[in-house]
């Protein structure tokens, strides 16, 4: 995940951002383990985005969090009078 000559943008969904944290090794201040299932969408955008200059995490009915140039954008959700139809993505 360094970004020297490794990844600029990284777009993931909560679960799978979480699963990368998780693999990353904790700064030395903090002695507490990962975990993943504490870890929301915007909690593992952030620490991603200590590695990756881009980071797009979706997180369910939560929306989604970007972070980019030092900034984290908190998108929201947004439904259709009748709900999605498709929720995959594709």
């Amino acid at each position: 995940l360094m970004h020297s000559g490794g990844c600029d943008i990284l777009f993931a969904n909560a679960d799978e951002a979480a699963a990368l944290v998780s693999g990353i090794a904790a700064p030395p201040a903090s002695t507490a383990a990962v975990s993943t299932q504490a870890m929301d969408g915007c909690d593992a955008a952030l620490r991603l985005a200590q590695h990756v200059p881009v980071v797009v995490v979706t997180d369910g009915s939560r929306g989604s969090y970007i972070s980019a140039m030092g900034e984290l954008h908190v998108i929201p959700p947004c439904w259709m009078p009748h709900g999605p139809i498709d929720t995959c993505g594709a």
